[in-house]
């Protein structure tokens, strides 16, 4: 009993010491807006983050930041003296919300260097990126979090965690009844024809898309080109795109996304069982305005051109 004791007065100064280190080194710690000036620093700060995550390149980082239509990214940096130790990124877009177009934001990136984990740098860096987008004027931030880091989103910065997306194995067409996906939805993302021209220009992995009577249909690789991800846009809204017909071996599709209630029945495509993915993918959303303070699950648009897993 007294050796247990002993135990847990030592843990607690342990836990004491290593609080008071940990608030020392944070005084030093800056974080600031993200700029595009800086793209060579996050490429490596990724890069040791990441080590094996190679489509992280400042091709990539220049589309995906810099390139985008709707504007360069909101992010916030941590620098540790001149070297950045951390960052939260989000990359703007149009969306149709709640009956008007607004500007929103998709949080894409979080890295904190191996060296400075456990300071609550991915809070205060993801609460500050919020920061700063709201005074920017955009109205929320949505992203897709894997199950470890959707804790962090949601206790740690008050996340609103939506739902897991749907993930769908199937052959043939969604046929998504696009009327009643555009009547129910609270949420969409708009793709005009230049920021899905950017979208598909993805310097890893470009977007194939062809016509068929009502609706584009696109297409990326989610296995080499074994199978693609899969998805449909109304074509009125894309007469003008440049159509770049896919060319996969399987004839089986791979959907994932979200559709409001009763606007798909998914024939042919069967749900994948949670034991065959390899981490379930969560929606979260958070406000910055306070109007809407959250989403209504059932109502939702959502699918791989959304974002950045494809």
């Amino acid at each position: 009993m007294l050796e247990r004791a002993v135990d847990g007065c030592n843990l607690l100064i342990y836990s004491l010491i290593n609080k008071y280190m940990n608030n020392i080194n944070s005084k030093d710690i800056v974080i600031r807006r993200s700029s595009v000036d800086s793209l060579p620093k996050y490429k490596n700060l990724y890069n040791i983050c990441f080590p094996k995550a190679a489509h992280l390149s400042s091709a990539y980082l220049q589309w995906l930041y810099q390139d985008n239509p709707s504007g360069e990214f909101v992010g916030a940096d941590a620098y540790s003296g001149s070297e950045i130790i951390g960052q939260v990124a989000a990359i703007p877009g149009k969306y149709f919300f709640n009956g008007r177009y607004v500007r929103g934001l998709l949080a894409v990136n979080v890295a904190v260097h191996p060296k400075f984990q456990g300071r609550f740098l991915f809070k205060k860096l993801g609460l500050r990126m919020c920061e700063f987008g709201a005074e920017e004027g955009y109205e929320f931030v949505i992203g897709v979090a894997n199950a470890a880091a959707t804790p962090g989103w949601t206790r740690q910065m008050g996340f609103q965690l939506v739902q897991p997306l749907e993930a769908r194995l199937g052959i043939g067409n969604l046929n998504i009844n696009l009327v009643a996906a555009a009547e129910l939805g609270q949420l969409k993302r708009t793709w005009s024809d230049k920021n899905l021209a950017w979208r598909s220009a993805n310097p890893n992995n470009p977007i194939f898309s062809f016509s068929t009577g009502d609706r584009l249909r696109c297409y990326a690789a989610a296995k080499g080109n074994y199978l693609p991800v899969y998805s449909e846009l109304p074509m009125q809204d894309h007469s003008h795109v440049e159509i770049k017909n896919p060319h996969f071996l399987s004839p089986f599709r791979l959907f994932l996304g979200l559709v409001p209630n009763g606007a798909c029945k998914f024939r042919g495509y069967m749900t994948i069982p949670q034991r065959f993915r390899p981490s379930p993918l969560n929606f979260i959303y958070r406000s910055l305005t306070k109007q809407v303070p959250k989403l209504d699950k059932d109502h939702i648009n959502f699918s791989f051109l959304d974002f950045d897993a494809y």
